[in-house]
């Protein structure tokens, strides 16, 4: 499980800042009560029932919207990934680190 891009956007528009996770191994990864944080602290939680088919990606939206299997929504009102510099956590239900990515 590997944290792909993420596409910032505009700091005034929430349309395009998202962040892309990819499973890259061959059985699907239940991710319910997996995080993705920045620096800051801001959690997103995986919903309940979220499976990541294996060699598969969904893309996070800052913003919000209805989930679907390729397409999850944090539902923020405010920007949460800084232009300067901030960094990715991605944590398994447990709270151990699995990847990060950072700029």
């Amino acid at each position: 499980m590997t944290i792909g891009k993420l596409y910032n956007g505009s700091i005034t528009s929430l349309k395009w800042q998202s962040q892309v996770i990819k499973n890259e191994g061959d059985t699907a990864v239940d991710m319910t009560g997996w995080t993705i944080s920045d620096e800051s602290n801001k959690v997103y939680t995986f919903p309940s029932g979220f499976v990541l088919n294996a060699n598969a990606k969904v893309i996070v939206y800052t913003g919000s919207g209805e989930d679907t299997q390729n397409k999850l929504y944090w539902g923020s009102n405010v920007p949460i990934w800084n232009n300067d510099h901030d960094t990715s956590y991605l944590r398994d239900d447990e709270g151990n680190l699995v990847d990060k990515w950072g700029w």
